[in-house]
């Protein structure tokens, strides 16, 4: 959906890979660390489809 979105895939992607790898528990959490600082970073930037500017209705 990110793709489509116009958005980067690198966060959701790693989400993925994480679900897949959790079970190992030293492996598992070092991953959720990682994808929830990708993911924080993701969400704080522009998508590239909007180009940074707010195009909802005021």
């Amino acid at each position: 959906m990110t793709k489509k979105d116009g958005g980067a895939t690198v966060g959701s992607i790693l989400g993925i890979v994480t679900s897949c790898v959790a079970w190992i528990p030293g492996v598992g959490i070092v991953m959720h660390i990682l994808s929830a600082i990708f993911l924080m970073i993701n969400a704080a930037t522009p998508d590239n489809k909007t180009g940074g500017q707010d195009t909802s209705a005021a």
